[in-house]
């Protein structure tokens, strides 16, 4: 009886044991895999701010310089007239 008790008691401590252990890991790499995504989620926020924002400048230094482009061309022109 006592060795059928130490049997049953080490087959149901490994059962134990190995479905506290899957739990844990299932934790640990839920923790991992949320704070890896945050990392990517921000890098990738932060790539596509860069892109956006170089875009946005770009537009907006062409058109920019396409209006003084246009006024010096106007004063140009108001000059040679006057001239």
């Amino acid at each position: 009886n006592e060795r059928t008790n130490e049997r049953t008691n080490e087959r149901t401590n490994e059962r134990t044991n190995e479905r506290t252990n899957e739990r844990t890991n299932e934790r640990t790499n839920e923790r991992t895999n949320e704070r890896t995504n945050e990392r990517t989620n921000e890098r990738t926020n932060e790539r596509t701010n860069e892109r956006t924002n170089e875009r946005t400048n770009e537009r907006t230094n062409e058109r920019t310089n396409e209006r003084t482009n246009e006024r010096t061309n106007e004063r140009t022109k108001l000059y040679r007239t006057a001239a």
